[in-house]
């Protein structure tokens, strides 16, 4: 059974026929990195395989293969694109070589997403946004994940809510805890992309939050329909049913808490820190610093 292989190692060696992946999606970064998530058929939970003969020899960055895609799918993507190249530059894994790797990312998905969300037949983009797509792999590869990814994990685990919207709506959210007060994370990400992003009106130096936020919604602005910006907006048309209810929001912190992928963040939230932001996602208002801890410096 797939359930018996899931968790650290797969627990055989790798044959000699070489492993090549050709990814047809954006965003996860999937064929640059050693974890596998893999929905069960009955959409009770999601299983986690994770080992090095996951690694693939080869991966043909092939930007036919998504452009079925929807432009909000697309978009979706993106937002997993930026939450992996952030979150690994302020992972405890970070270093000068994964840095590289996940700047680049965020330099060709800021030259290219407009296009390639608005016009997704326009290969060059969707080239560019896919190897993006890799570099931003290759660095979360080496660093591990953080709150936004844990916790959007976990939201695709306990709901129908993909994880590309669940990152695209809680990633400000998540890296405005991670970068509050002045941390070293934050001072270490203006002085990384500088040069990258704009600053915020009326703000000094690069508010990575608010900056996020801002390019999201400008990125799907005419789109139809439009991209929900709050869980609270998230529902299935068919049922007029809310994918994700209040009284679950405690359950997808709970597990985000207790998930390998926090053992990587820098930032060492509690339980009533991730219920707090996940509060600010569903209902759409700014996180309470006053009501978190601080993230150590």
């Amino acid at each position: 059974r797939l359930s018996d292989l899931e968790g650290w190692a797969l627990q055989h060696t790798r044959t000699t026929s070489p492993l090549i992946i050709i990814p047809t999606t954006i965003g996860t970064g999937s064929g640059a990195t050693r974890v596998a998530y893999l929905k069960r058929f009955d959409g009770t939970r999601m299983l986690r395989l994770d080992d090095p003969a996951l690694h693939g020899d080869v991966t043909i960055v092939d930007p036919k293969m998504s452009k079925a895609a929807s432009s909000l799918q697309t978009a979706m993507g993106i937002a997993s694109i930026l939450g992996r190249a952030f979150e690994s530059l302020i992972s405890i894994g970070t270093n000068v070589a994964v840095e590289q790797f996940a700047i680049q990312a965020l330099s060709l998905v800021i030259t290219h997403a407009y296009r390639v969300v608005h016009t997704p037949h326009d290969l060059e983009s969707r080239a560019a946004v896919s190897t993006a797509s890799q570099l931003a792999g290759i660095a979360f590869s080496q660093t591990g994940g953080s709150i936004a990814h844990a916790l959007s994990i976990a939201m695709a685990n306990g709901s129908e809510i993909p994880y590309g919207l669940a990152m695209w709506i809680l990633l400000p959210h998540c890296l405005r805890f991670e970068l509050q007060g002045g941390s070293a994370s934050a001072t270490r990400m203006e002085a990384l992309l500088g040069s990258s992003l704009e600053p915020e009106p009326g703000l000094e130096g690069i508010d990575s939050a608010s900056w996020i936020a801002r390019f999201l919604q400008g990125l799907t602005a005419g789109l139809s329909p439009t991209m929900p910006s709050r869980l609270y907006e998230v529902y299935d048309p068919r049922v007029q049913k809310r994918l994700l209810a209040p009284h679950q929001l405690e359950e997808v912190a709970l597990a985000a808490l207790d998930s390998f992928d926090m053992l990587t963040s820098r930032t060492k939230p509690n339980l009533r820190d991730l219920i707090r932001i996940l509060e600010a996602a569903y209902w759409g208002y700014p996180s309470d610093s006053g009501t978190t801890e601080k993230p150590l410096r």
